[in-house]
């Protein structure tokens, strides 16, 4: 098992145990965090958890593991005291998912800097925790720190076994100023109590909502008893309790408080760049709602409602201090089912303009969606009929009103998917020999993938001159529209349904390379061949209509939407949008950014950012049914603003699930030309900008009145030349040439680096249009294969096995002796799972069946018994982490389910369905070791699989060994699958007799 979904299941415990008795399940939980180790370095990260395990393991206390991945779904409901080691440093959402936890009346022990840091690791104002521990103020110190002295209250807390002075390894600490906590114990620099000279004496506290440690606790628990009886004492005490009575107000009261200060310091620093009389005007407003809020401490009678209306307000408040943008693309798709939920022509209308006012400048109107469009004057393909009732055509209103309020259109078209939801339709039904087929003859995916799309051919020419005239109508019939918006132009995710092998691709392919597709084996030469034939099937569409759209409309803007990280949309979606880009062929990139996580959302957006380079007008796609409440919608937005020159939300259906003020009074409050517009209108609103910050400088004196003209007459300039419509690289040249002057005509530094900047800003936002330009008539650039695709010189060839009917069923005992196993045949010896070396200790399976069950028998040579290293427990545990065999079972090549037993040297069984573990399926599993080997038998429910033996269809299986020795283990396999054990495409065949 190497896949890394699973080793991030086995990351945290490999260096804990040799021999694990399993953790029952729990309340009690530690959060490791992926950001923290990113902090620390993973070898120290590594030595604090370690610490942890040391000290809960010693202690006999039963604990959960929660990684960074898992604890942003939330905190389980049954777990009531989560451990946090020292996570210094957490993400905002981490952040906000411990609120919840502690809101609940969940409870933590933590310490040190645990929660102290941003992801990026600088200092919060306080510890997130602070407000629900009575802790704030924090401070690295040292020297002084030598023992912790019980108080009386931590006496009567810790009893007896814990002597009233425990000497410290290390003498440093975080200290903290107290903020309602009791102090259980305090510094000395002595056993005679003699106190340390700082005020912040505190070393453990604790409020209703846990335990606070200013020492590592974690680190060191394991350097004396008294540390690991007071840790485990901390933990065992606040886990036998109910949970936490939380008193809300005062923590909504204290964080609102901590809001007002971020908020006047935000407002502070935009001091030099605002007119006074503006600044004065929002610091008498921030006066007053802090009067308010001092007003609301003081009453004992304030209710939770008055908090969080004046938290409203503050929020509201704080949009007008977000930084919005002159030159900005913001877009919206406008789904078919949100435009026909206005139910007509006037509320329409009435959209389009709430979508202006909310500060939008690009509508993505859905023009062609499942083989149909929305318009009556579009006849390639038929109207659907959610708008065959419409007075007017919905399009031509959508365009008609968005000009008015200088919005762009671009038609967002469905290009292969024509159909959805695993449905046929009108345009399906008349063109089925223009359908997009699986090597199994399958439209659409079956089983819980039902719902994906259907597609055209993408190598058919009808298929795709079909399509191409359906998109091209658009432009001929609105030549008013300002750009084609291109989704689904790809083939669907091979994980879900390989699309490839409708009649004339298979034919065609035939015909050029020679090569049948459906006996193209995995990690073969042919198998990136036949990959990269594909995907050109869908590069040269985009170069195609991109060329053809062009000779109608040559200003039109092309723009697709694509898999949001490159690496993925080529390998499982034959989308290689990077080669789009890098051969000039579309305007901009919408890429589908898709989640809840903005941490996420940065990786994506980095990866997006550096794959591109420039090349292309980057605007990914922020999802609105994901990110549905405010603050998320928010978060992701700054981010998007900040990285990028541009941004699109899906979609219309959910602008009113979130506070959409957060555009009109924020991010969006100042009007902006889409980033793709044309020098003539990028160039007047960076100037205007630049010209406004002037005034402020001449009003606060740091400018004269002699430097403005120098910066007005070389701006006047540059855009007298966009008027001119002069080319692109003179324009170019001319901001160069003005930013190398700003320094020596623009004396304050501060006022020169603004507009240095914003001349480079001028630059980066033409950088696409100029590379687009540039690429015209030279050779295109050709497609490498994937990076994840593996090409294996001389594959081994996958393996079968003839599996036969037993009328005496084994008994599972590990013995091995009965009867139906000499019948039956041991298979080819097991290789190593990468390369397919032998290997010197022998494993071999036997296989037999009778009418209700599976039976398997594998047997383990080993020449080191007493090396073994068995991972034991109840069900589910992870015994994978130890000497094991593990059995697969892909009933139906058809779909993608498939069955996954793992079984240690001692009998203990984990399963699962796929990668789901929740999944226990039948089955039945025994083990014995013997000498010089050792066996495990297991029986497996047919009709639970799914198999059935009087088909006598074949099916795939695969058997594979974990042997471990210290900390490194040996995997092999009866099919060698040249990396991960799931690789279903390498299992081997088992075929009834």
């Amino acid at each position: 098992m190497t896949n890394e979904v699973m080793v991030m299941k086995r990351y945290f415990l490999l260096v804990v145990v040799l021999v694990i008795s399993v953790l029952a399940y729990s309340n009690i939980a530690v959060f490791v965090s992926k950001t923290t180790e990113n902090f620390y370095g993973r070898a120290a990260y590594m030595d604090i958890l370690n610490g942890t395990f040391a000290a809960l393991d010693k202690g006999m206390i039963p604990y959960k593991i929660i990684t960074t991945d898992e604890i942003l779904s939330g905190v389980p409901e049954d777990i009531s005291l989560l451990i946090i080691p020292s996570n210094a440093a957490i993400t905002d959402d981490e952040a906000a998912v411990l609120d919840k936890f502690l809101l609940r009346g969940g409870r933590v022990v933590a310490g040190y800097e645990a929660t102290l840091r941003y992801p990026n690791f600088n200092l919060r104002p306080n510890y997130t925790l602070g407000n629900y521990l009575g802790i704030k103020s924090p401070q690295w110190a040292r020297g002084e720190y030598k023992y912790m002295k019980l108080t009386e209250e931590g006496k009567k807390f810790f009893g007896n076994n814990v002597p009233e002075y425990i000497k410290m390894p290390r003498g440093f600490t975080f200290i903290f100023d107290l903020d309602g906590a009791k102090p259980l114990a305090v510094w000395t620099k002595d056993t005679e109590g003699t106190p340390t000279s700082s005020k912040k004496n505190c070393a453990i506290a604790m409020t209703e909502s846990g335990i606070f440690f200013g020492e590592n606790i974690f680190l060191i628990a394991e350097a004396s008893d008294e540390l690991t009886t007071i840790f485990n004492t901390a933990v065992r005490k606040l886990a036998e309790l109910p949970p936490a009575d939380i008193n809300v107000t005062k923590i909504k009261l204290q964080k609102l408080k901590e809001k007002l200060l971020t908020v006047q310091q935000s407002l502070y620093l935009l001091e030099e760049a605002m007119k006074s009389k503006d600044f004065e005007s929002m610091k008498l407003k921030l006066s007053q709602i802090e009067k308010r809020i001092e007003t609301l401490s003081l009453n004992e009678n304030t209710v939770l409602e008055q908090i969080e209306e004046l938290g409203r307000e503050l929020t509201t408040f704080s949009y007008s201090l977000l930084p919005s943008r002159v030159v900005q693309t913001r877009a919206i798709w406008l789904d078919h089912g949100a435009m026909a939920a206005t139910g007509g022509p006037e509320n329409l209308r009435k959209t389009i303009e709430k979508l202006a006012h909310l500060g939008f400048n690009v509508l993505l109107p859905e023009v062609i969606w499942k083989g149909t469009t929305i318009s009556p004057k579009l006849t390639v393909y038929p109207q659907n009929e959610e708008f065959k009732d419409w007075e007017e055509d919905p399009l031509e209103i959508i365009i008609e009103e968005a000009h008015k309020y200088d919005m762009e259109v671009h038609a967002w078209t469905w290009t292969f998917a024509v159909g959805y939801l695993g449905e046929s339709n009108e345009l399906m039904n008349k063109n089925p020999h223009l359908v997009e087929k699986d090597r199994f003859g399958r439209t659409f995916a079956e089983g819980d993938n039902v719902k994906r799309a259907g597609f055209f051919s993408h190598s058919n020419p009808k298929a795709r001159e079909l399509i191409k005239s359906a998109i091209k109508e658009v432009v001929e019939k609105y030549p008013e529209i300002d750009g084609i918006n291109l989704d689904y132009i790809r083939y669907e995710n091979s994980d879900i349904i390989d699309h490839g092998y409708d009649d004339y691709s298979v034919k065609a392919f035939k015909e050029e390379t020679g090569i049948d597709p459906f006996k193209i084996e995995k990690y073969t030469k042919e198998e990136v061949l036949w990959h990269l034939w594909r995907e050109n099937q869908v590069t040269s569409f985009v170069k195609e209509i991109s060329e053809e759209l062009k000779a109608i409309k040559p200003t039109i803007i092309i723009s697709a939407d694509v898999i949001n990280l490159p690496t993925g949309a080529q390998h499982k979606f034959k989308q290689n949008w990077v080669l789009w880009a890098k051969n000039g062929y579309v305007d901009a990139l919408f890429p589908m950014a898709y989640t809840p996580s903005s941490d996420d959302l940065r990786i994506m957006i980095e990866a997006e950012k550096s794959a591109v380079s420039g090349k292309v007008f980057l605007y990914p796609g922020m999802s609105l049914f994901v990110n549905r409440d405010t603050e998320s919608v928010l978060k992701q937005l700054k981010i998007l603003s900040e990285e990028l020159d541009g941004l699109s939300m899906f979609a219309l259906s959910y602008i009113d699930d979130f506070d959409n003020t957060i555009l009109s009074k924020g991010l969006f409050r100042k009007k902006a030309v889409p980033a793709h517009s044309e020098p003539v209108k990028i160039i007047p609103a960076y100037y205007e900008e630049l010209k406004n910050l002037t005034e402020i400088w001449l009003e606060k004196g740091s400018i004269t009145r002699e430097e403005i003209s120098w910066f007005n007459n070389w701006f006047e300039a540059i855009l007298e030349m966009a008027k001119n419509d002069e080319k692109l690289d003179d324009i170019w040249n001319a901001v160069i040439k003005m930013k190398r002057e700003v320094s020596s005509n623009i004396k304050d530094m501060t006022n020169a680096r603004v507009i240095i900047d914003t001349l480079y800003s001028i630059t980066d936002t033409f950088r696409p249009r100029w590379y687009i330009q540039s690429r015209k008539g030279k050779k295109p650039y050709k497609a490498v294969k994937p990076e994840q695709m593996i090409v294996v010189e001389k594959p081994i060839p996958i393996p079968r096995m003839e599996i036969f009917k037993t009328d005496i069923a084994p008994k599972i005992d590990g013995n091995a002796n009965d009867i139906a196993w000499t019948h039956a045949s041991w298979s080819s010896p097991f290789v190593t799972y990468d390369h397919g070396k032998e290997v010197m200790n022998k494993t071999y399976v036997k296989l037999v069946y009778d009418d209700k069950y599976l039976y398997v028998l594998y047997k383990a040579e080993e020449s080191d018994i007493s090396g073994m290293q068995i991972v034991s427990g109840k069900r589910d545990t992870r015994v994978y982490l130890g000497d094991s065999v593990e059995c697969f079972v892909w009933p139906d090549e058809k779909n993608k389910v498939y069955y996954h037993f793992v079984i240690s040297a001692d009998g203990t069984v984990y399963d699962e369905i796929g990668f789901d573990s929740k999944w226990n399926g039948y089955i039945k599993a025994a083990s014995k070791v013997y000498e010089d080997h050792w066996i495990v038998e297991i029986k497996l429910d047919l009709e639970e699989l799914g198999i059935d033996p009087s088909s006598n269809r074949p099916f795939r299986m695969n058997f594979n060994r974990s042997r471990w020795r210290g900390k490194t283990p040996l995997y092999t396999g009866w099919s060698c699958t040249y990396g991960s054990f799931h690789t279903l495409d390498r299992f081997g065949y088992v075929i009834f007799k």
